[in-house]
Formats: C-alpha cells, structure tokens, sequence
C-alpha cells in the first residue's frame, strides 16, 4: 500500500474518532433544571457527621460549606437520574445516599439524594466546598441549571 495514502487514511480516521467521541461526550452530558428551595435545616446536621463529611470532602477534593442547597426539579423525579447516580452506605446505621459529580456556573458539586428524607421526589441537595446561595447570589425561587458530569 502507498505511504501517503496510509499517512492520509490513518489521519482520517483519528479525526473521525475524536469527532465521534465528541458527540458521545455531549450525548452523555444531562442538563437539569430547577427551583432553589427552603431546606428544613437537616443538609447542615448531614454534612457535619464525619461519615459523609470526610466522603463528600474525598470526592470533591477539599473541605466543603455546611449545609446543601436544596433544588426542586423541573419536569421530572430524583429517580430519573438514578442511570447516573452511584450509592454510598456508610457503616454504623447511617442511611446510604445516591450522589452524581455536577457542575453549577462552573463549581464542581455532588447531586445527592439521601435514602431517608422528608422531601419530595422533586427535590436534590447539591453539596459544594463553598455556600452557593452566597457565591452566586442565589434565593428561593431562582432558575438554576446543572450539569452532570461523568
């Protein structure tokens, strides 16, 4: 076989790779909507048990703010995540969680559903190293968007 054309083939193919691997990349991107919403306090008392502390604080790489913001969901149900969600149980009786990597305006985040909660299936928390009501100026009622991120 011709030089060139194997050079001009190989180069084809690696651009046609990367190109396809970029249209699974954005299929595999989920962008969910929704409502920031009024906690009952309890996202604060969870994320200062060391159980779930030291696990957030592995994951997202640092110490992370008191509390979670809470989201209620636009047009679907915590549990239409669940293809994306991975599950922590910590031991000594504490109720497992479902979490999934997000960004919000560019902070890495965790979605987390705990197991045992008083909210609705309309409602996540979001767990951040920084209070995100503060940084980006958010109250009860704002629009937000996340991003998953696999």
């Amino acid at each position: 076989m011709n030089k060139g054309i194997t050079t001009y083939f190989g180069q084809w193919a690696s651009k046609s790779w990367r190109r396809t691997l970029a249209v699974v990349k954005q299929m595999r991107r989920l962008k969910i909507e929704g409502i920031v919403t009024s906690g009952i306090g309890k996202g604060s008392y969870y994320t200062s048990i060391s159980h779930y502390s030291g696990f957030f604080e592995r994951l997202l790489g640092g110490k992370i703010a008191s509390g979670t913001l809470n989201v209620r969901l636009k047009n679907m149900r915590w549990y239409d995540l669940s293809p994306i969600y991975k599950k922590f149980a910590p031991q000594d009786g504490y109720g497992a969680i479902y979490y999934a990597y997000a960004s919000l305006c560019g902070e890495t985040v965790l979605i987390v559903r705990p197991e045992k909660t008083t909210h609705g299936d309309d409602v996540i928390e979001v767990v951040a190293k920084c209070n995100l009501k503060s940084k980006f100026g958010l109250k009860d009622g704002d629009k937000i968007e996340l991003e998953v991120i696999e």
